[in-house]
C-alpha cells in the first residue's frame, strides 16, 4: 500500500510523492495527532466564542427590556408631572376665581349703598315736592316764604353731578400668549444617560451560605471601564436572598470611586410584572468597600417555590443595568 502523504506548503494529501520541490513533504498518518490537537484547540475557542455571544445575546436581550421598561417608567412621570402641573394651574385658576367673587362682592357693595342713598334721597324729594306744591295752591305768601329755602337746597343738591351714573369696574380676562418653552421646562428635561446591562445567572447552592458569593467581574468598556460584580447570601437573619452590586478594585492601580444609578432585578421567569426590582440613584460605590453594597431582598421561602417561577433547573437570574452620574477624584 502506497504511503499517504501530505504537503504542508500547499495544504494537499497524496498517495504518491507530488512534484512538489522544495516543499515540505511528511507522513499523513505523522501529523494526525498534531492536526487533532490543533483542532480540538480552535475548537474549543469556537465554543468559548459561542458561549460569549450568548451571553451577550442574553444582555443584549436584557438591555432591550430595561430599555422598554426605563421608557415606560419615563413615561409615566411625564404624565405624574403633568397631572402635577395641571393640579397647581388649577389651583391658580381657583384662586382667581376666588378674587373676582372677592372683588364683584366690594364692587356690588358699594353699588348697594349708593342705590340705598338715592332711594333715601328720592324719598325726601318727592316729600319735598308734595309739600311744596300744596304750598303753591295756598294763599299764604308767609308759607311760601318759608318753604322757598327748602326748595332751594333741595334742587342745588340735586344737581347733574349728583345724578350721574355711578362708574363700576367689570372684570375681563386678558389673555396672555402660552409660553410651551416655560411648560416644556417645568414637565422637565430629558436626558439619555449612557449605562450598561449585564446578566448574572447563579446556582440556588451559590447562596446557602450568609457571606456573598460574587459572580465573574464585568467590564462598563463604555462607562470609563469600570468593573463590577454581583453578589448573593442567604440573610439568616431576615430568612431572605440578598442579591448586591459591588465595584471591584483592580489591582495595584487605584480605581475610581463614582457615583451611579442602579438597576437590580430578579427575573420572574413565568411573569415580568412579578420580578422584583431595587432601585436607586446617586449612590456613591468606592471600589472594593463591602459597606457600599447596595441590596435586593427576597423572601426566601418565595425565591425557592417552584410554583412563583422564579428558578429554572435550580438557577435564577439577576439582571442589572448601571448608569454612571459622576467618576469621584
Amino acid at each position: 500500500m502506497a504511503t499517504r502523504l501530505y504537503c504542508r506548503d500547499c495544504c494537499e494529501t497524496n498517495r504518491v510523492p507530488p512534484d512538489h520541490k522544495d516543499h515540505k513533504i511528511c507522513n499523513l498518518d505523522a501529523i494526525d495527532q498534531e492536526v487533532r490537537t490543533e483542532l480540538i484547540t480552535l475548537t474549543q475557542k469556537l465554543q468559548d466564542a459561542v458561549d460569549r455571544f450568548k451571553k451577550m445575546s442574553k444582555s443584549l436581550n436584557a438591555c432591550r427590556c430595561s430599555l422598554t421598561v426605563a421608557s415606560q417608567t419615563t413615561s409615566e412621570e411625564v404624565d405624574k408631572r403633568v397631572a402635577t402641573i395641571c393640579r397647581e394651574v388649577k389651583k391658580l385658576g381657583e384662586s382667581m376665581k376666588n378674587e373676582i367673587i372677592k372683588m364683584r362682592e366690594q364692587h356690588i357693595q358699594e353699588v348697594t349703598e349708593t342705590k340705598m342713598d338715592t332711594d333715601s334721597e328720592i324719598q325726601l324729594l318727592e316729600s319735598t315736592v308734595r309739600i311744596s306744591n300744596d304750598i303753591i295752591k295756598d294763599n299764604s305768601t308767609l308759607s311760601l316764604l318759608d318753604i322757598l329755602p327748602v326748595v332751594r337746597e333741595s334742587v342745588d343738591r340735586c344737581s347733574d353731578e349728583f345724578c350721574s351714573l355711578p362708574v363700576s369696574d367689570h372684570l375681563v380676562l386678558r389673555f396672555g400668549d402660552i409660553d410651551l418653552d416655560s411648560l416644556k421646562e417645568a414637565i422637565g428635561e430629558l436626558e439619555a444617560k449612557k449605562s450598561s446591562t449585564f446578566v448574572t445567572s447563579f446556582h440556588v447552592n451559590e447562596c446557602m451560605s450568609d457571606t456573598f458569593y460574587y459572580s465573574n467581574d464585568y467590564n462598563s468598556t463604555g462607562l470609563d471601564n469600570l468593573h463590577w460584580c454581583v453578589g448573593v447570601r442567604h440573610n439568616e437573619l431576615m430568612f431572605s436572598l440578598c442579591v448586591s452590586l459591588k465595584l471591584k478594585k483592580r489591582g495595584e492601580k487605584d480605581t475610581q470611586a463614582c457615583r451611579a444609578s442602579y438597576t437590580l432585578t430578579l427575573v420572574n421567569r413565568l411573569e415580568d410584572a412579578k420580578s422584583f426590582v431595587k432601585e436607586a440613584e446617586g449612590v456613591l460605590f468606592r471600589p472594593g468597600d463591602d459597606y457600599s453594597l447596595c441590596c435586593l431582598n427576597v423572601d426566601w421561602n418565595q425565591l425557592f417555590d417552584s410554583t412563583n417561577g422564579f428558578l429554572l433547573n435550580d438557577k435564577f437570574e439577576v439582571v442589572t443595568t448601571i448608569a454612571i452620574n459622576e467618576l469621584m477624584e
